[in-house]
């Protein structure tokens, strides 16, 4: 009763109910009141050991097995590879994912990194002054209001 109740009050159709499997990942389910539907997934490219997201969902870090930690979009896209010690078990990460936080049970170390995303930018034709090659910084300034 509980259920048909539930069903025409959230306007959910149980012909579509997809049953409980015993697999680890379902892509979609309910089970009494929490209902759930995969909205992402992607193929890792090593077994994962630990993972942390960015509260701002623009990164995901992914430890593995290998030793790296790969920095993924939300999407899955691999932005880039951190090689680690083989010691490194755990991993967490600033508030927006600019420093990696990397624990070392072997070792008994903990160490931050800094990280940044490199982006290239094309200028086309357009004026410059300087060295044609020379590296570029842009900084955004948040802690001002």
């Amino acid at each position: 009763m509980k259920l048909k109740k539930f069903a025409a009050v959230t306007g959910i159709c149980l012909m579509t109910f997809i049953p409980m499997f015993t697999q680890a990942s379902v892509p979609k389910g309910i089970d009494n009141k929490v209902e759930w539907s995969t909205t992402t997934s992607w193929k890792l490219p090593a077994k994962p050991l630990s993972f942390v997201h960015s509260l701002d969902g623009k990164r995901v870090y992914v430890l593995t097995d290998n030793h790296k930690v790969n920095v993924f979009t939300p999407q899955g896209e691999l932005l880039g590879s951190i090689p680690v010690s083989k010691g490194v078990s755990d991993i967490d990460i600033a508030p927006y994912g600019e420093q990696l936080f990397l624990v070392d049970s072997e070792k008994n170390t903990f160490t931050k990194l800094s990280v940044s995303l490199v982006s290239s930018i094309s200028i086309g034709s357009s004026p410059f002054k300087g060295p044609e090659n020379a590296p570029i910084a842009i900084v955004l300034f948040t802690d001002f209001e």
